[in-house]
Parts: structure tokens; sequence; C-alpha cells
């Protein structure tokens, strides 16, 4: 896509402010089969809403149409405006919680619309960080995972410039002259190596409680 800029260094800011959840999804979307993402997120949601057994098996079905909608939705987008393929892709996903939300019970629509809520905060969040000098996103992501997980000042010390270079390459890739798929195998290898990095850095206590730290997360999103 024209967003690869974008998408790539929120991959890396998701992986600390949302405890890998974009990244993991960006995953499943792409090399996962859509009934195994489907049943990943319905889960997801079953550990936070409680549901039914009727209720997950209607959800499943949901999702896996949406995750598969998606993804001819991403193809029919490929050569769109940032601004056209976000409005469309907001309209699929508007419309597949709906659906769900229409399975809920009244309780359940409460946990629903509070998660749905804290996904925005989220993401608002990740946009205000791509807009900063890499160092300062470094900053704030450090800060997001200190609040995740709690980090020495040694700690911060050690991440502050290995985030500060992961945002830099990741925003260089924006404008090299790599095709779509060489900037998507080069910004999950990025992901990959700045996974590894956070693991030698945090304890393994530390790292475990980051990779948990995954709200849960419908597969349209």
């Amino acid at each position: 896509m024209r967003t690869i800029g974008k998408t790539t260094t929120a991959l890396l800011l998701a992986m600390i402010i949302g405890g890998t959840v974009m990244a993991q999804n960006y995953k499943s979307k792409k090399d996962k089969d859509p009934e195994v993402v489907a049943s990943e997120m319905t889960a997801r949601l079953d550990k936070a809403l409680d549901l039914s057994a009727n209720q997950e098996a209607e959800i499943q079905g949901i999702i896996l149409k949406s995750v598969q909608e998606g993804k001819e939705l991403h193809k029919e987008l490929n050569e769109s405006s940032r601004e056209e393929h976000k409005a469309r892709m907001d309209e699929h996903r508007k419309a597949t919680d709906e659906k769900i939300m229409a399975v809920l019970n009244d309780e359940q629509l409460v946990k629903f619309e509070k998660l749905n809520q804290e996904k925005e905060q989220r993401r608002a969040e990740h946009e205000a960080i791509q807009e900063l000098p890499p160092d300062e996103a470094a900053k704030k992501m450090i800060g997001k995972l200190d609040e995740q997980v709690g980090l020495s000042a040694d700690q911060k010390k050690d991440l502050e410039p290995l985030l500060t270079e992961h945002v830099s390459q990741m925003r260089e890739l924006k404008d090299s002259e790599m095709s779509k798929e060489e900037k998507r195998q080069r910004s999950n290898e990025l992901r990959r190596e700045m996974d590894a990095q956070l693991k030698k850095v945090l304890t393994e206590e530390q790292y475990k409680k980051h990779k948990e730290i995954r709200p849960p997360k419908h597969g349209h999103h």
C-alpha cells in the first residue's frame, strides 16, 4: 500500500504501547488462515465478555467473514489514497462491530464498548507518537512500556537508543525505492529485531508480562 511508512512505524509503536497487539494482528492477517484468526479473536472476546456457546459460534462466523472480506478489500484498495483506504476500512470495521454487538447482551455491550474506547485511545496515542521526532517517540514508547512492566533506570537508558534507531529505520523505509513486498518483508524483519532486543533488555518476567498484555481484539481490527 502507499501507506507503508505509517504502517511499518505503527507496528513498532504497537509492540511497545499495545503489547504487540497490532503487530500480532498484522501477522495474523498476512500469514494465518482466516479460520485460525477468527478462532483466536473469538477466544479473546470470550475471555473479556464471557460468551455463551451460541454467541461464540455466531461471533466466530462474523469475524471469519470479516477477515475474508477485509483481505479482499485490502487488495481492492491497494492503489487508493491513504484517506480512502482508511475511510473504507473504518466502514468495514464499524459494520462488523455492529454485527457483533447485535449478538451481545446488555452487560456484554457495556464491556465491548469500553474495549472499543480503549482501542481508539491507543490508536490516537499511536498516531500522536508517529508525528514526533524519533528520539522523542522513543521516550514516549519507553514511558508506556514502563507503565506496563516497570523499568529500571538502566533499562530505560539501554532501550532509548535501540528504539530511536528502529523508529528511524521504519520511517526511512517509507522513502525507500523497495517494492511493496520488499518493504513488507523488511518491516517484518525490523519488528522481529526489535522484539529480540527488547527480550534481551527486559527480565524474563517483564517480557512475559509485556507479551501477555493483549487487549481483546476481533480479527477485523
